[in-house]
């Protein structure tokens, strides 16, 4: 019947073995002899897991309850589907659908059916991977190539990437994803890094930092240039306070920051303060102190007080024009990115040194009268 490809070999072979292979051939003539005289099923009759002579060709389907597939010498596969062996252009390994349980496992000699590397569906029906402990006893699955998800991920655990995540464009996600720590995050992205605009379906967006740890801030830090953010320096327990903390000025000539000027923040609008403003003034922050007893008369006469417009908002004020106050009174302007501003602090003492000018000369005339 040609069940057989291969002559019998038993070089070496004992009279035992020669028996009971001679009786699994029998075995299987008998059960392709019931199939073609009487119709019986085939299924679960072939002994298929001896071809006598290590190899053998059969022509069709064979149905069978299960296969093992014996490896006496050892060699680098079990199943070979590839084209240059079975003659396949494609091949798949089908298996049962819409029954739970049916999975592909990778399992020790001492361990349980269920509870080790598998892949396939569980008892929910649900499609699973299902890695292999590490020393800690969590399961790992390690992933050496990149990795394409079209769908959306769902992370019950931790996420370790030691790469980038690159998004392939725009996408929402409709539920809240919840990682337990994310240590660092790199986004790349032309114009945002993360958008709570209308296309999450956001009216009111917030991001919310941790309130009693130290050091919690968002941050625009160059790393060469020293830290400038927004947040909480120190822990709010200790004393901790909300900073906002500006750049120093730029020096186009090192293409560097400054760091030896002052930090500057700049507020383009109107800025409505519903508590107190405070200017740090305490003697620790300072050197080189000594009174000022210039008189400031004739410095004051000479600032003239403009009346103008802001282009930003075409509204009329009356103040300084701080390019021409810099030539009188120097230590009241601060310049930054070529633009100078006047220190109201600076200007205020000025003005509170000429008050106290005049109350000396109103004492003086006291005295003549």
């Amino acid at each position: 019947m040609g069940w057989y490809s291969t002559p019998f070999n038993y070089d070496g072979t004992s009279p035992t073995q020669v028996r009971d292979d001679l009786q699994k051939a029998n075995e299987n003539f008998q059960a392709l002899s019931d199939v073609f005289e009487n119709g019986t099923p085939l299924s679960g009759r072939i002994k298929s897991s001896y071809i006598p002579g290590g190899g053998g060709n059969i022509g069709g389907d064979i149905i069978v309850n299960s296969v093992t597939v014996s490896n006496p010498v050892r060699v680098n596969i079990g199943v070979d589907l590839s084209a240059s062996a079975g003659g396949f252009y494609q091949a798949a390994i089908k298996m049962p659908v819409g029954v739970p349980g049916s999975m592909i496992g990778w399992i020790p000699a001492t361990g349980i059916w269920g509870g080790d590397s598998l892949i396939g569906v569980n008892t929910a029906n649900e499609f699973w991977v299902i890695g292999r402990p590490d020393a800690s006893g969590r399961r790992i699955i390690n992933m050496a190539d990149d990795a394409k998800v079209l769908g959306n991920v769902t992370i019950n655990g931790n996420l370790t990437v030691n790469g980038t995540i690159n998004g392939g464009g725009a996408g929402t996600v409709p539920d809240p994803l919840s990682i337990g720590r994310i240590n660092f995050i790199y986004v790349s992205s032309a114009d945002f890094g993360i958008d709570f605009r209308g296309a999450g379906g956001y009216t009111q967006a917030a991001i919310v930092m941790p309130l009693y740890g130290y050091g919690s801030f968002i941050s625009w830090n160059p790393y060469t240039d020293g830290q400038h953010f927004i947040g909480l320096i120190g822990r709010v327990a200790d004393s901790g306070v909300f900073c906002v903390i500006g750049l120093p000025p730029w020096n186009s000539n090192s293409q560097s920051y400054d760091l030896t000027k002052s930090r500057v923040v700049h507020i383009y609008d109107d800025l409505t303060v519903h508590g107190v403003i405070n200017q740090l003034s305490d003697i620790s922050l300072k050197e080189n102190v000594v009174v000022f007893n210039d008189s400031v008369l004739d410095v004051i006469k000479q600032i003239d007080i403009y009346k103008y417009s802001l282009k930003s908002d075409h509204r009329e004020h009356i103040g300084f024009i701080a390019n021409r106050l810099k030539d009188i009174f120097p230590l009241g302007i601060i310049e930054a990115n070529g633009l100078y501003s006047v220190s109201v602090m600076d200007v205020l003492a000025l003005l509170f040194k000429a008050v106290k000018e005049l109350i000396g000369y109103v004492e003086d005339l006291k005295g003549t009268v």
